[in-house]
């Protein structure tokens, strides 16, 4: 029988030793941008009591291992230029990982507009495309809203690109 990965329980041993915790907390922010959130419940899994985990957090903001200005900044962008989500989704991701309300507005307002419009209409040209079968404009235009509401793209953007598009 072979053991696929996906057959195996990861964890996370527990180190009790606030220490070697900082020396794991720094590999694990070092390896991609990690919000105060995500790197708490990692230390936390180690074993540490809520004041080692804090004086561990501490630290790795010190050293600038955690910044969520960054992560908030780094989040916006990639998931806008990666996934091609609109700000609805994007600041509704940030708030699931409980970044502070002051760090969402510039990294939403970092994103370049023109770009961000673009981005839309790219999105609608290439759903327009994948509805050529469907006759009747109305249920196209409700598939194609669904679609970009569903990316996070305010609603008032989306009406206003869509009836662009048929004058």
């Amino acid at each position: 029988m072979t053991i696929r990965r996906s057959d195996k329980q990861r964890s996370v041993v527990p180190v009790n030793d606030p220490a070697v915790a900082l020396a794991k907390a720094r590999s694990f922010c070092a390896y991609q941008e990690r919000c105060r959130s995500e790197v708490i419940i990692r230390i936390r899994s180690f074993g540490l009591n809520r004041e080692q985990a804090e004086l561990v957090i501490e630290k790795l903001e010190e050293e600038d291992f955690l910044n969520d200005e960054r992560f908030a900044l780094m989040y916006a962008g990639s998931k806008f230029r990666i996934l091609h989500w609109g700000k609805m989704k994007i600041r509704a991701g940030l708030r699931s990982k409980s970044v502070a309300e002051n760090l969402i507005t510039p990294a939403l307002a970092a994103i370049d507009e023109e770009q961000y419009l673009q981005s839309l209409r790219d999105l609608i040209t290439a759903k327009l495309r994948t509805l050529t079968t469907i006759e009747d404009p109305r249920i196209v235009k409700q598939k194609v809203f669904a679609y970009l509401a569903s990316k996070g793209f305010e609603e008032n953007l989306i009406f206003q690109e869509i009836n662009n598009r048929n004058k």
